[in-house]
């Protein structure tokens, strides 16, 4: 049976269509299940936390990932005892060391410095996944902090480069519980297109900047992925194609 011009237009039609559903985001990330972590690789005071207090409410749902720069035998923010910052029982990583954070996120030892600000601790948690290229990963994110004086840094690292979100200084919105000390972002949405397709690490991080007084955490939520689809003009011109076709089929037909 021969193509007609009106179902090669319906086809055209179908595939748009389809295009723009595939357009759907799909979800990374929302640390709700108790086993989130699992596929993620972890450095530091890193933790899924559900319903805590001492922080605020998750962006969406009940859970977040959590990651601070917090001790556990140090009094960071003295008067509060030692660790009462720490959320995990794991102290933050020395970020310059030999086998600190800046290494094993696969940067020089000097990766998280910013500018004249020596790296001193943090935390980060890192995991890959399949996109293809012109996808757009979206996360939400909230900053948190009792330093006032110095610029701790809250980054995502993709494939190795390193984006920051903010730093202690922006912290400046009101924030309850914990950090009442000091303050916070609020949440926020930052979208990145990926350059390029097949597998990419991911990861997020939190890092003290010249002293280890005061800590910051870095909260993430709802991390996705939307596939990239072909641009519109893309689609008419395939739908014209297809119309050439069936009008092409049509004329062979009508001559026999």
């Amino acid at each position: 049976m021969k193509p007609s011009i009106r179902s090669t237009h319906l086809l055209a039609a179908a595939l748009i269509a389809l295009g723009s559903s595939a357009a759907s985001a799909a979800t990374l990330a929302d640390f709700e299940a108790p086993g989130s972590l699992t596929s993620w690789v972890t450095w530091g005071d890193v933790s899924l936390q559900h319903g805590n207090t001492a922080l605020p409410d998750a962006a969406e749902g009940v859970a977040l990932l959590a990651l601070t720069t917090a001790s556990t035998e140090y009094e960071d923010d003295y008067p509060a005892t030692a660790g009462a910052f720490n959320l995990s029982g794991t102290a933050a990583l020395d970020a310059s060391a030999a086998n600190g954070l800046a290494t094993s996120l696969g940067l020089g030892p000097n990766g998280l410095d910013s500018g004249a600000a020596f790296a001193f601790e943090g935390s980060a948690a890192s995991i890959s996944f399949s996109a293809s290229a012109g996808s757009t990963l979206s996360l939400r994110w909230n900053l948190l902090s009792t330093d006032t004086l110095f610029d701790d840094t809250a980054f995502v690292l993709l494939d190795g480069q390193r984006i920051d979100l903010a730093t202690a200084l922006q912290a400046t919105q009101a924030v309850g519980g914990a950090y009442a000390a000091g303050g916070q972002t609020g949440w926020q949405t930052t979208t990145i297109t990926l350059s390029h397709g097949g597998t990419v690490q991911l990861s997020f991080g939190i890092v003290d900047h010249d002293d280890a007084a005061g800590t910051s955490a870095l909260l993430v939520d709802d991390v996705s992925v939307t596939p990239a689809i072909p641009e519109p003009k893309a689609w008419m011109l395939m739908s014209a194609g297809l119309a050439l076709m069936g009008a092409a089929a049509a004329r062979r037909r009508d001559r026999r």
